[in-house]
Protein backbone atom coordinates (compact mmCIF):
# COMPACT_ATOMS: atom_id res chain seq x y z
CA UNK A 1 0.00 0.00 0.00
CA UNK A 2 0.90 3.12 -0.35
CA UNK A 3 1.05 5.42 2.73
CA UNK A 4 0.73 8.96 2.33
CA UNK A 5 -1.62 11.70 3.48
CA UNK A 6 -5.16 11.18 2.01
CA UNK A 7 -6.16 13.32 -0.80
CA UNK A 8 -2.76 15.21 -1.83
CA UNK A 9 0.48 15.34 -2.57
CA UNK A 10 3.14 17.99 -2.96
CA UNK A 11 5.46 18.16 -6.15
CA UNK A 12 9.22 18.14 -4.73
CA UNK A 13 10.26 20.32 -7.85
CA UNK A 14 7.79 22.83 -6.74
CA UNK A 15 6.99 22.43 -3.69
CA UNK A 16 3.30 22.82 -4.66
CA UNK A 17 0.25 20.68 -2.58
CA UNK A 18 -2.03 20.05 -4.81
CA UNK A 19 -5.99 17.65 -4.39
CA UNK A 20 -7.40 15.12 -6.21
CA UNK A 21 -10.63 13.88 -5.52
CA UNK A 22 -10.32 10.14 -5.48
CA UNK A 23 -6.37 10.11 -4.88
CA UNK A 24 -7.14 8.54 -1.27
CA UNK A 25 -4.43 7.18 0.02
CA UNK A 26 -5.03 5.51 3.37
CA UNK A 27 -3.15 4.02 6.42
CA UNK A 28 -3.26 0.36 7.44
CA UNK A 29 -5.27 -0.98 10.56
CA UNK A 30 -1.33 -1.96 11.78
CA UNK A 31 -0.65 1.80 11.93
CA UNK A 32 -3.52 3.04 12.29
CA UNK A 33 -4.79 5.14 15.34
CA UNK A 34 -8.34 6.67 15.82
CA UNK A 35 -8.88 9.29 18.39
CA UNK A 36 -12.51 8.74 20.21
CA UNK A 37 -14.42 11.82 19.47
CA UNK A 38 -13.14 10.80 15.34
CA UNK A 39 -14.77 7.11 15.62
CA UNK A 40 -18.24 8.15 16.76
CA UNK A 41 -18.14 11.29 14.56
CA UNK A 42 -17.72 9.12 11.23
CA UNK A 43 -19.75 6.26 13.05
CA UNK A 44 -16.88 3.88 13.88
CA UNK A 45 -16.00 1.01 11.41
CA UNK A 46 -18.60 -0.40 8.39
CA UNK A 47 -19.86 -3.38 9.93
CA UNK A 48 -20.34 -4.75 6.77
CA UNK A 49 -16.50 -4.24 5.64
CA UNK A 50 -15.36 -7.59 6.41
CA UNK A 51 -11.87 -7.00 4.90
CA UNK A 52 -10.60 -3.40 3.85
CA UNK A 53 -12.60 -1.75 6.83
CA UNK A 54 -9.27 0.68 7.34
CA UNK A 55 -9.32 1.81 3.73
CA UNK A 56 -13.18 2.52 3.86
CA UNK A 57 -12.64 4.64 7.05
CA UNK A 58 -9.81 6.43 5.85
CA UNK A 59 -11.56 7.75 3.14
CA UNK A 60 -14.34 9.09 5.32
CA UNK A 61 -12.05 10.53 7.23
CA UNK A 62 -10.37 11.75 4.36
CA UNK A 63 -13.91 13.33 2.74
CA UNK A 64 -14.76 14.53 6.55
CA UNK A 65 -14.39 18.37 6.80
CA UNK A 66 -13.26 18.17 10.72
CA UNK A 67 -10.66 15.78 11.06
CA UNK A 68 -7.19 15.39 9.45
CA UNK A 69 -5.09 12.24 8.70
CA UNK A 70 -1.45 12.96 9.25
CA UNK A 71 1.99 10.55 9.69
CA UNK A 72 3.38 10.27 13.01
CA UNK A 73 6.83 10.27 11.40
CA UNK A 74 8.40 9.50 14.60
CA UNK A 75 6.11 6.24 15.61
CA UNK A 76 8.12 3.19 15.71
CA UNK A 77 6.14 -0.08 14.53
CA UNK A 78 6.79 -3.81 14.40
CA UNK A 79 4.60 -6.04 12.68
CA UNK A 80 4.66 -9.94 12.25
CA UNK A 81 4.48 -11.37 8.74
CA UNK A 82 3.36 -14.47 7.59
CA UNK A 83 5.40 -17.81 8.40
CA UNK A 84 5.20 -19.06 5.09
CA UNK A 85 5.29 -17.88 1.62
CA UNK A 86 1.78 -19.53 1.09
CA UNK A 87 0.54 -17.71 4.16
CA UNK A 88 2.43 -14.38 3.13
CA UNK A 89 0.48 -14.63 -1.10
CA UNK A 90 -2.67 -15.20 0.61
CA UNK A 91 -2.79 -12.59 2.84
CA UNK A 92 -1.81 -10.46 -0.05
CA UNK A 93 -4.84 -12.03 -2.09
CA UNK A 94 -6.96 -11.04 0.80
CA UNK A 95 -5.83 -7.56 0.71
CA UNK A 96 -6.78 -6.95 -3.25
CA UNK A 97 -10.11 -9.12 -2.75
CA UNK A 98 -11.98 -6.89 -0.68
CA UNK A 99 -10.70 -3.74 -2.15
CA UNK A 100 -13.37 -2.92 -4.37
CA UNK A 101 -15.95 -2.68 -1.68
CA UNK A 102 -14.38 1.14 -0.07
CA UNK A 103 -14.30 2.56 -3.81
CA UNK A 104 -17.70 1.38 -4.42
CA UNK A 105 -18.79 3.25 -1.42
CA UNK A 106 -17.92 6.97 -1.85
CA UNK A 107 -20.53 6.32 -4.61
CA UNK A 108 -17.59 8.47 -6.63
CA UNK A 109 -17.92 8.42 -10.49
CA UNK A 110 -15.63 9.11 -13.42
CA UNK A 111 -12.10 8.93 -14.84
CA UNK A 112 -9.00 8.93 -12.34
CA UNK A 113 -5.59 8.61 -13.60
CA UNK A 114 -2.53 8.76 -11.51
CA UNK A 115 0.89 8.45 -11.92
CA UNK A 116 3.12 7.40 -9.12
CA UNK A 117 6.87 7.78 -8.74
CA UNK A 118 8.62 5.38 -7.18
CA UNK A 119 11.25 7.68 -5.57
CA UNK A 120 8.92 9.68 -3.57
CA UNK A 121 5.94 7.79 -3.88
CA UNK A 122 4.18 11.27 -5.16
CA UNK A 123 1.70 11.78 -7.66
CA UNK A 124 3.87 12.94 -11.02
CA UNK A 125 0.68 13.28 -13.57
CA UNK A 126 -3.10 12.91 -12.76
CA UNK A 127 -5.86 13.26 -15.08
CA UNK A 128 -9.46 13.32 -13.52
CA UNK A 129 -12.85 13.60 -15.76
CA UNK A 130 -15.36 13.60 -12.60
CA UNK A 131 -18.37 12.84 -15.60
CA UNK A 132 -17.58 9.58 -17.00
CA UNK A 133 -20.53 7.64 -15.87
CA UNK A 134 -18.57 4.77 -14.17
CA UNK A 135 -15.87 5.11 -11.93
CA UNK A 136 -12.65 4.34 -13.18
CA UNK A 137 -9.29 4.50 -10.60
CA UNK A 138 -5.77 3.54 -12.42
CA UNK A 139 -2.83 4.03 -10.56
CA UNK A 140 -0.08 3.37 -12.51
CA UNK A 141 3.32 2.69 -11.39
CA UNK A 142 6.53 1.73 -12.42
CA UNK A 143 5.67 -1.94 -11.89
CA UNK A 144 2.93 -1.62 -14.32
CA UNK A 145 4.86 0.05 -17.07
CA UNK A 146 7.30 -2.58 -16.83
CA UNK A 147 4.63 -5.19 -17.64
CA UNK A 148 3.31 -3.15 -20.41
CA UNK A 149 6.43 -2.77 -22.02
CA UNK A 150 7.01 -6.61 -21.85
CA UNK A 151 3.71 -6.71 -23.56
CA UNK A 152 5.04 -4.38 -26.30
CA UNK A 153 7.80 -6.69 -26.63
CA UNK A 154 5.99 -10.19 -27.24
CA UNK A 155 3.66 -8.27 -29.55
CA UNK A 156 7.09 -6.96 -31.45
CA UNK A 157 8.69 -10.12 -31.17
CA UNK A 158 5.80 -11.78 -32.56
CA UNK A 159 5.31 -8.77 -35.64
CA UNK A 160 9.05 -9.87 -36.32
CA UNK A 161 10.14 -6.24 -35.63
CA UNK A 162 13.44 -5.95 -34.27
CA UNK A 163 13.31 -2.49 -34.24
CA UNK A 164 10.37 -2.63 -32.17
CA UNK A 165 11.79 -5.20 -29.93
CA UNK A 166 14.89 -3.21 -29.41
CA UNK A 167 13.16 -0.35 -28.08
CA UNK A 168 10.80 -1.85 -26.06
CA UNK A 169 13.26 -4.05 -24.62
CA UNK A 170 15.19 -0.44 -23.36
CA UNK A 171 11.47 0.66 -22.36
CA UNK A 172 10.93 -2.59 -20.30
CA UNK A 173 14.28 -2.19 -18.72
CA UNK A 174 13.87 1.77 -17.86
CA UNK A 175 11.01 0.83 -15.67
CA UNK A 176 12.33 -2.07 -14.30
CA UNK A 177 15.13 -0.51 -12.89
CA UNK A 178 12.13 2.20 -11.49
CA UNK A 179 10.52 -0.64 -9.70
CA UNK A 180 13.04 -1.93 -7.94
CA UNK A 181 13.78 1.45 -6.27
CA UNK A 182 13.24 -0.32 -2.70
CA UNK A 183 14.94 -3.10 -3.34
CA UNK A 184 18.34 -0.91 -4.72
CA UNK A 185 17.81 0.72 -1.97
CA UNK A 186 17.94 -1.79 0.82
CA UNK A 187 21.38 -2.82 0.61
CA UNK A 188 21.89 -6.39 0.40
CA UNK A 189 23.68 -8.12 -1.52
CA UNK A 190 22.87 -9.58 -4.84
CA UNK A 191 21.47 -12.77 -3.65
CA UNK A 192 19.34 -11.39 -0.91
CA UNK A 193 18.56 -8.39 -3.37
CA UNK A 194 17.16 -10.58 -5.95
CA UNK A 195 15.30 -12.92 -3.40
CA UNK A 196 13.64 -9.57 -2.12
CA UNK A 197 12.97 -8.65 -6.07
CA UNK A 198 11.12 -12.09 -6.26
CA UNK A 199 9.00 -11.89 -3.40
CA UNK A 200 8.27 -8.41 -3.84
CA UNK A 201 7.22 -8.91 -7.94
CA UNK A 202 4.92 -11.75 -5.99
CA UNK A 203 3.32 -9.58 -3.90
CA UNK A 204 2.45 -7.16 -6.68
CA UNK A 205 0.97 -9.14 -8.80
CA UNK A 206 -0.91 -10.88 -6.25
CA UNK A 207 -2.11 -7.93 -4.73
CA UNK A 208 -3.26 -5.88 -8.03
CA UNK A 209 -4.57 -9.00 -9.49
CA UNK A 210 -6.94 -9.46 -6.77
CA UNK A 211 -7.83 -5.62 -6.56
CA UNK A 212 -8.63 -5.57 -10.17
CA UNK A 213 -11.15 -8.64 -9.94
CA UNK A 214 -12.60 -6.66 -6.82
CA UNK A 215 -12.77 -3.85 -8.67
CA UNK A 216 -14.95 -5.80 -11.43
CA UNK A 217 -17.30 -7.63 -8.36
CA UNK A 218 -17.90 -3.76 -7.47
CA UNK A 219 -18.95 -2.83 -10.92
CA UNK A 220 -16.06 -0.72 -11.22
CA UNK A 221 -12.72 -0.56 -13.22
CA UNK A 222 -9.79 -0.36 -10.53
CA UNK A 223 -6.19 -0.76 -10.70
CA UNK A 224 -4.24 -0.58 -7.65
CA UNK A 225 -0.88 1.31 -7.32
CA UNK A 226 1.88 -1.55 -6.71
CA UNK A 227 2.92 -1.90 -2.97
CA UNK A 228 5.80 0.77 -1.87
CA UNK A 229 7.79 0.23 1.41
CA UNK A 230 7.35 3.34 3.55
CA UNK A 231 9.87 6.19 3.27
CA UNK A 232 11.24 9.07 4.82
CA UNK A 233 9.21 12.03 4.15
CA UNK A 234 10.98 13.96 1.59
CA UNK A 235 11.27 17.73 2.26
CA UNK A 236 8.16 18.86 0.47
CA UNK A 237 6.26 15.73 2.21
CA UNK A 238 7.17 18.11 5.37
CA UNK A 239 5.11 21.18 3.69
CA UNK A 240 2.64 19.44 2.95
CA UNK A 241 2.21 18.25 6.71
CA UNK A 242 2.92 21.74 8.40
CA UNK A 243 0.09 22.80 5.54
CA UNK A 244 -2.34 19.92 6.32
CA UNK A 245 -1.78 20.73 10.33
CA UNK A 246 -2.26 25.01 9.58
CA UNK A 247 -5.46 23.87 7.90
CA UNK A 248 -6.76 23.59 11.99
CA UNK A 249 -9.85 21.32 11.76
CA UNK A 250 -13.00 22.43 13.35
CA UNK A 251 -12.64 19.78 16.30
CA UNK A 252 -9.25 19.03 15.64
CA UNK A 253 -6.78 16.25 14.29
CA UNK A 254 -6.79 12.79 14.05
CA UNK A 255 -4.23 10.77 15.39
CA UNK A 256 -2.64 8.18 12.64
Amino acid sequence: MIIELPGTTSDYRSGRVRHYRMAFFHFSNNNLALRAACARDLSGYDLAATRSEDVEICWRLARDPDWVALREHGAVLRHKARRTFRGFVKQLWGWGTHLGYPYARTGMKGLHVYRVRSEDRQIGFAYEAPRFPFLVCVYVTDFHLFHAWLLVLVAAAAAGSGLGVLGASAAALHYLWGALTDERAAGFGVRETAALAFHHWVANVTFVTSGFLSGLRHGLLLVPASIFRPSTPSEAAERALRLARGASPRKGEGAA
